[in-house]
């Protein structure tokens, strides 16, 4: 059951549901949404009630039970693994029209780099109960008839929301202070990554972008997070491929353009090799 305020605000809580998750499950045509990865358009909060979930964030899997918190930001890719039948979840999704005031500035920035490092926290159940309780409040003023000033008063419980969590979670955070060199690398690699995938996929850019050789890069990748570089920059770019054919706002031709392949043809064959079937039998399962 959703809560939803200009289609850009939503909270969906499965205590409210007139069906649970088992029963979901059941559902053929719920199944693609455990099957396919998406890139998130928007920041996305799930508080775990009861049950477990395995989320897969930008190639890298967690588990969560209750009281744990998860958030996706937006530009992120995500899917669901597995969920158990008894999962009782609180979700929260808004735009970024949500982010003021924190959108001006740095800050959003902030908040963007830190979720992103660190999408779980284990909540304290006090804090977990706090939570629940201010997106009960929520709730009740998006659906009060008499508010019409709704959009920002809700702005201003997002604003308050983030700063708390925010300062909450870092503090529970036990990051070392230094990072050995190999891992200092990943981190770069993976920055440099995220910020280049869709034009740069060769592994010499971002080694020549860190200065140091290719073989070296790839060796201590691999070291370090038991995938090569070359599968990181494959698997980010088939993520990527993958979200613009679910889209439907591009053909194949343009998605290779997007891409930065150098032809249509290359890249059905790419993506078929690494999909196991071609782009318009991918992009046809999303009509």
């Amino acid at each position: 059951t959703c809560h939803i305020l200009d289609g850009n605000f939503l909270i969906a809580d499965t205590d409210e549901a007139p069906f649970s998750i088992a029963e979901m499950l059941k559902d053929q045509k719920m199944m693609i949404f455990f099957n396919e990865p998406f890139k998130v358009e928007f920041a996305l909060c799930v508080i775990i009630k009861s049950g477990t979930m395995r989320i897969m964030h930008n190639l890298k899997d967690y588990s969560l039970m209750k009281d744990d918190g998860f958030v996706v930001m937006p530009g992120d890719f995500a899917q669901c693994l597995d969920i158990s039948p008894d999962c009782r979840l609180l979700v929260v999704a808004f735009s970024d029209s949500y982010y003021a005031p924190i959108s001006n500035g740095g800050e959003l920035n902030t908040f963007m780099s830190f979720f992103r490092r660190h999408p779980k926290a284990s909540l304290e159940k006090e804090y977990a109960e706090d939570l629940i309780y201010v997106i009960d409040i929520l709730k009740r003023r998006i659906e009060d008839p008499e508010r019409i000033d709704k959009k920002d008063i809700v702005r201003g419980y997002i604003y308050a929301l983030c700063h708390d969590s925010l300062d909450k979670i870092y503090s529970a955070q036990n990051e070392p202070l230094q990072q050995n060199r190999g891992e200092e690398i990943f981190a770069r690699f993976s920055e440099q990554l995220s910020k280049n995938y869709i034009t740069e996929h060769h592994i010499k850019f971002y080694a020549g972008k860190m200065c140091i050789s290719p073989k070296h890069l790839s060796e201590t990748v691999k070291a370090v997070s038991g995938r090569s570089a070359k599968e990181w920059i494959q698997d980010y770019l088939l993520l990527e491929a993958k979200a613009l054919l679910q889209s439907h706002r591009y053909s194949v031709q343009e998605i290779s353009w997007r891409l930065n392949f150098a032809n249509q043809s290359f890249f059905g064959t790419w993506f078929k090799k690494a999909a196991g079937m071609s782009p318009r039998q991918y992009m046809d399962r999303f009509k």
